[in-house]
């Protein structure tokens, strides 16, 4: 594997001996920044675990492109090329990313290291049901066991990958945005946009709508931005280089570059560079709509509390828009638990621990309390989510009549209670830790 040398990794011994308290990721880039992202947002929240955490990626300028300074300077962090090891003391528990194959030399020193070593496979985020029955079980793999440790969204999987420091710059967003969507305002908002469609906002002092877009190449990009153009409320758009940028040159005609502005109608186009993702984490706390794409980008904006239209990852056989069904399922599930709550908020809604429940200990509500709605605003709220996102998703045809202002003012609080609910679970890493404690692997 061939590494720029002018690539920056940690002065530490790129595969040398590993404190009790360690863990080893190993992170194979299989496409885009995805698989890199989760490594990282992962490999830093459990160093604030009190782990000592080294991440070997095979791609490391892409990992790079990532990583902010606060990493680098980590003490508890090592980033290091994925390359064949002179000599490799393995950590107490091993990582393997989305089930990346191990070399034959890293599998043989595991195999024959003095203390057991927990291997663990990483697996891909998904609501499916079936996903439940496999979290945690063991399989034979490349002449090792390992566990199959699947990110989710309810008790019976583990967690989704966020880290607290974000999880409390999404609380306090969250605190902001409950006074716009309370029910005063929400009707309010309802009557403006029936009255004047093309002109209503999601907030009423609104001047211009912001989003950022992130994206792989998509032709149901087209139809969006065509009605946004037409809408008589400015859009502000920012869109970052790589796929997202190629897609949109592609779709409207353009040669829009790094840094470059542009207006097409009343959508303005701000073309970003690759950020951090502490720079990223912000662009999406701080823009009104968010268009993700992947695992790493819906798990963040899910958290923030602002509507978002997912382009999941694209498979054979339409496997990704099955995935897609049953996240939209998850999501209205969450919001009638949220409602269940409300009505109960003293007790623990039944059922908190069977396999649709979110939480594996007493279920809470946010300070604010969650946004009421009756089971028919749920429902209609879905169903117009739903709609768009599988249209977002090529599954369908694109909402003929569709005003950004009008989802956003029936949907909003569909949003917001997700978040909300989310911010309150157990991690991805906490959930690992405690798994890993289990095993006594430590």
């Amino acid at each position: 594997m061939n590494i720029n040398s002018s690539i920056k990794t940690t002065a530490a011994p790129q595969m040398g001996e590993c404190p009790q308290m360690g863990i080893d990721i190993f992170c194979k880039v299989i496409d885009n920044y995805g698989d890199a992202g989760v490594c990282l947002h992962l490999a830093r929240t459990l160093t604030t675990l009190q782990y000592q955490v080294r991440l070997f990626c095979d791609h490391m300028e892409v990992l790079s492109a990532i990583a902010t300074p606060a990493d680098w300077a980590n003490e508890h962090l090592q980033l290091s090329p994925w390359a064949e090891p002179a000599s490799y003391l393995p950590a107490p528990v091993v990582i393997c990313a989305f089930g990346c194959a191990l070399d034959e030399a890293l599998t043989d020193v595991i195999q024959h290291n003095a203390a057991p070593v927990c291997i663990i496979n990483l697996e891909y985020l998904s609501a499916e049901n079936w996903v439940e029955g496999c979290h945690t079980l063991t399989s034979p793999v490349d002449s090792t066991t390992r566990y199959f440790f699947f990110p989710g969204f309810t008790a019976k999987t583990g967690g989704l990958n966020v880290d607290p420091r974000f999880k409390a710059q999404c609380q306090e967003t969250l605190t902001h945005l409950h006074a716009a969507l309370a029910p005063q305002q929400l009707q309010e908002q309802e009557q403006t946009t029936q009255q004047e469609p093309q002109t209503a906002t999601a907030t009423a002092t609104a001047a211009v709508r912001t989003m950022t877009l992130f994206g792989y190449h998509n032709p149901a990009l087209l139809p969006l931005l065509q009605s946004l153009q037409r809408d008589s409320l400015p859009t502000q758009i920012t869109v970052f280089t790589g796929l997202a940028l190629d897609n949109l040159n592609e779709l409207l005609h353009l040669q829009l570059k790094e840094w470059d502005t542009q207006r097409e109608g009343q959508v303005t186009f701000k073309v970003s560079g690759m950020v951090d993702q502490d720079r990223y984490d912000q662009l999406l706390l701080q823009h009104d709509f968010n268009l993700v794409r992947g695992e790493d980008s819906i798990v963040r904006a899910m958290h923030t509390g602002h509507p978002f239209l997912w382009q999941i990852y694209p498979q054979e056989e339409n496997a990704h828009i099955i995935k897609l069904q049953s996240f939209l399922t998850r999501m209205r599930e969450i919001n009638l638990e949220c409602q269940e709550l409300l009505a109960a908020p003293e007790q623990e809604p039944e059922g908190a621990c069977d396999s649709k429940s979110t939480s594996t200990s007493k279920s809470k509500q946010p300070p604010q309390g969650y946004i009421p709605l009756t089971q028919e605003e749920v429902a209609a709220g879905m169903a117009e989510i739903e709609a768009v996102m599988l249209a977002y998703n090529e599954a369908q045809e694109w909402p003929q009549d569709f005003n950004c202002a009008a989802f956003v003012a029936r949907t909003a609080p569909l949003y917001w209670n997700l978040a909300a609910y989310l911010c309150l679970q157990p991690t991805l890493a906490e959930r690992l830790d405690e798994f890993i404690r289990q095993q006594g692997a430590l």
